[in-house]
């Protein structure tokens, strides 16, 4: 996948997929950013890699070293507009968030 901000890629900033369970949101698995903006998720505990099951999801982000200020709806997956249908079909998750360097 890549993350993205109004063309620019980000560096540094931890992705947590979640997956509805019942009422809750529960995290499925994460990736850190690479200097391209790139991931690779991993399951929880970095087991191996993480391949999503058709169905929905919510993405959320945190900085894990970048200076970068990050909306506060991005950190839950109650409120994250990072919403994905994931299909059979679908082979990159590509998402766009308004990040910005922090002051």
């Amino acid at each position: 996948g890549v993350l993205r901000s109004g063309g620019n890629v980000w560096s540094e900033i931890q992705v947590t997929v979640h997956r509805q369970d019942s009422d809750a949101w529960q995290p499925v698995g994460f990736a850190v950013t690479g200097t391209e903006g790139t991931f690779e998720l991993v399951t929880n505990g970095a087991q191996g890699p993480l391949w999503l099951a058709p169905g929905e999801y919510r993405c959320t982000l945190e900085s894990a070293g970048a200076p970068v200020q990050i909306p506060k709806e991005y950190a839950r997956a109650e409120t994250s507009p990072l919403a994905v249908s994931w299909s059979a079909r679908s082979d990159t998750l590509d998402l766009e968030a308004p990040l910005r360097l922090a002051p």
